[in-house]
């Protein structure tokens, strides 16, 4: 779980490099039934994890879209404030967050360590 976070927090910065900041992040399909998780990921990006109420995230986007298509809604944004009902959301522990912080810094300086190991292991699969 902390993996998978620490990799979702690779892309938050790296999108926030390229100009797209993110305040609170939103999760939604399977794995945001999970509070731990949830938790996990709030205190390694340090920042608020919501869930809305039902977290099914392509049929919930797929219904938002075809309600303004029709006209029941006049845009998405619209769509999405009427039918997208807030669940919990999970904050981060201080105490987490800096002990999360010394991993991430391991984490980031694994990565390009073990970049061309990987393109080996995948070409030796093939």
């Amino acid at each position: 779980m902390e993996g998978a976070a620490f990799g979702l927090r690779h892309n938050v910065e790296a999108a926030a490099e390229a100009g797209f900041t993110l305040a609170t992040l939103t999760c939604v399909g399977g794995g945001a039934r999970s509070a731990l998780w949830n938790q996990i990921k709030a205190d390694v990006l340090n920042r608020p994890v919501a869930l809305p109420g039902a977290a099914f995230g392509a049929p919930m986007g797929d219904a938002i879209v075809a309600a303004a298509g029709v006209g029941l809604y006049a845009s998405i944004e619209d769509a999405v404030t009427q039918m997208v009902k807030p669940g919990p959301t999970f904050t981060p522990q201080p105490d987490n967050v800096a002990r999360y912080e010394n991993f991430y810094r391991v984490y980031r300086a694994l990565y390009p360590a073990l970049r061309q190991p990987f393109h080996d292991l995948a070409e030796v699969g093939e």
